[in-house]
């Protein structure tokens, strides 16, 4: 339930037991059955009471839909039922009041290795491994993950002030604690960050990860979880649920070796990149004419410059205290960009009409970039053929000399006489003679190491063996020509808004990977959102996805190993392991889940 969802139904009420109800609405889809700390529920409940607090005084009746509230110094204060039904208690605010962590971190910096967090961060920036990636963006802009995973965009900055340097600002919008996402996407918060690497590598870097498989199922879910009318805060839990171990693995992987944690904390986070980052983004940047918290503050979206700024707005500098964990052991330089490789320089050539559709189908095929590196492959194929072609007519060469010398080892061994008893005894049946077993023995040789030498795409079908030819004895054999043979793509529709049953129906690769998709999401929702313990949970491989879709293994396996990354990070989520779902004894997955 969205905040102005909320609001809409609760304002015109004016019977308690009716408020009441609705409040526990608003809890179950907030919290459901987990327990939060005081301070997690605070926050989840802030835009929800942001709006309840716009309701004018006059239109609070005492005993409809509102009650009085004792403050701590006797004072009698008129407040709407929400946060009676919702709200802390008075020993909970004091608690949350009471604790002194950020002090404890102001008075308890720790320094930061400026050039080994520069380092590590364009490496990661580099990488091709999603998780990688995604880490070195957040490590960059000091986002928070679901901010990089789906949430945020980036662009530009064009106009900039001439104390700033051109070339490592962007103006960022999709700010996850804005709680925006309800608004046109024109009228959403929109604000300039500086980056700690060039911003046109930085915005390659995550238009790259965007256009990854992983990126995308992401994006994927959210639309669909959107369009279902879950909550944004909802979306964005269950998104970091989904990544979140993974890319904390990735920070105290790359950054344990020598960035220490923050006050009172004992792992690295993303939290930790983001308080780094502030740290990092100030050094390099604030002007000494403007105050070092002022502008810590504008990066991270505490304070947002607006039409009428104004001193109210200061109090969300407290916020951005508490990344106040680090100090710098040198000065923070402008990186530049890694050196890519002088791109190679591509002309026109011209083909058959036929041909050029054959080298798209093969670019298909073969999931290949552009027509150029389709056209490149093919040249390679061509290369390994040659060289088999080669490596057959010598083989073909070895084989006659061997044959000749065999040939003359049986012209030179002396014939011996039959005894008179070999001589009456029945003749056997005859047996091969040795050079055919010779030749036997080398046709395979040869095949297996031709068949081995041809190497294969990923994931294509297996090419069938290479068939050599007999050998004669009189004359050598013409080598055969290998030659790449152009598979016809399959015309397959779009399944994924295909009818259950019609999906179930069909035998094509699209439809059963649309299948496997479907039964992968049924697990985790149930795990999610049904199951109650891991008593319940049901761990995801091959024999769980092979049972709710029918789909024969190797097919199940390929699509595992296609889509890995998030298989483990379920399975991880949970601590389910390979043999967990023994616990369900007589039970089938398909008994307790159904996908649709």
């Amino acid at each position: 339930m969205t905040p102005q969802e909320y609001i809409n139904r609760i304002k015109p009420l004016r019977n308690p037991k009716q408020i009441q109800q609705v409040c526990k609405e608003l809890a179950d889809s907030l919290f459901g059955n987990r327990e939060f700390a005081p301070k997690t529920r605070a926050n989840k409940l802030t835009p929800y009471n942001k709006l309840i607090n716009q309701i004018p005084n006059e239109e609070l009746i005492e005993g409809e839909n509102a009650y009085i509230y004792t403050k701590e110094d006797g004072t009698l204060w008129k407040r709407h039922l929400h946060h009676k039904y919702l709200g802390l208690s008075k020993e909970q605010w004091k608690e949350i009041n009471a604790k002194t962590i950020v002090l404890d971190r102001l008075e308890n910096c720790r320094k930061v290795d400026v050039r080994q967090y520069l380092e590590i961060t364009l490496k990661l920036l580099q990488s091709d491994h999603p998780h990688e990636l995604a880490v070195g963006l957040i490590a960059a802009s000091g986002r928070r993950p679901v901010e990089i995973l789906v949430r945020g965009s980036f662009t530009i900055t064009k106009e900039l002030p001439e104390y700033l340097k051109h070339g490592y600002f962007v103006n960022f919008k999709g700010q996850a604690k804005k709680r925006d996402y309800d608004m046109p996407e024109e009228e959403r918060a929109e604000y300039r960050i500086g980056l700690l690497v060039p911003a046109q590598f930085f915005l390659d870097a995550f238009a790259r990860f965007r256009k990854m498989p992983e990126a995308r199922e992401l994006m994927i879910f959210l639309k669909a979880e959107t369009e279902k009318g879950r909550s944004p805060e909802e979306i964005n839990d269950d998104i970091d649920s989904r990544r979140g171990n993974s890319l904390r693995r990735i920070v105290k992987r790359e950054f344990g070796s020598f960035l220490p944690t923050r006050f009172n904390e004992r792992e690295l986070d993303n939290k930790t990149l983001r308080a780094v980052y502030v740290r990092l983004i100030t050094e390099r940047d604030c002007p000494k004419s403007i105050d070092g918290l002022l502008w810590a503050s504008r990066p991270v979206g505490h304070f947002v410059d607006n039409e009428k700024p104004s001193d109210s707005q200061l109090r969300h500098l407290t916020t951005t205290l508490g990344y106040s964990d680090y100090y710098c052991d040198s000065a923070v330089p402008f990186v530049e960009a890694p050196t890519k490789p002088e791109k190679e320089r591509a002309i026109a050539m011209k083909i058959y009409a036929a041909d050029y559709e054959h080298i798209k189908q093969l670019q298909d095929k073969w999931d290949l970039i552009s027509h150029a590196d389709a056209v490149r492959y093919l040249l390679s194929k061509i290369n390994q053929a040659e060289l088999l072609e080669r490596q057959l007519i010598e083989k073909d060469a070895e084989i006659q000399s061997l044959k000749e010398e065999l040939a003359l080892m049986e012209a030179q061994k002396p014939e011996e006489p039959l005894s008179e008893v070999e001589a009456v005894q029945p003749q056997e049946e005859p047996q091969p003679e040795p050079q055919q077993d010779l030749e036997a023995m080398i046709q395979r040789i040869v095949a297996d190491a031709l068949s081995k030498a041809l190497p294969k795409p990923e994931l294509q079908p297996e090419p069938q063996p290479v068939q050599v030819p007999a050998v004669e004895m009189q004359q050598p054999v013409k080598p055969t020509i290998f030659k790449p043979t152009v598979a016809k793509p399959e015309k397959d529709r779009d399944w994924k808004l295909a009818p259950v049953e019609e999906l179930k129906a069909s035998k094509s690769k699209a439809a059963v990977d649309e299948k496997l998709f479907r039964a992968f999401q049924a697990v985790c929702d149930y795990n999610n959102n049904v199951a109650t313990s891991n008593n319940e949970r049901w761990f995801i491989g091959n024999v769980t996805l092979r049972d709710l879709t029918g789909c024969n293994g190797l097919v199940v396996k390929d699509w595992m190993e296609r889509h890995q990354i998030s298989i483990d990070d379920h399975n991880q989520k949970y601590g389910l392991g390979q043999y967990h779902n023994k616990r369900h004894k007589n039970t089938n997955v398909s008994d307790v889940i159904s996908w649709q």
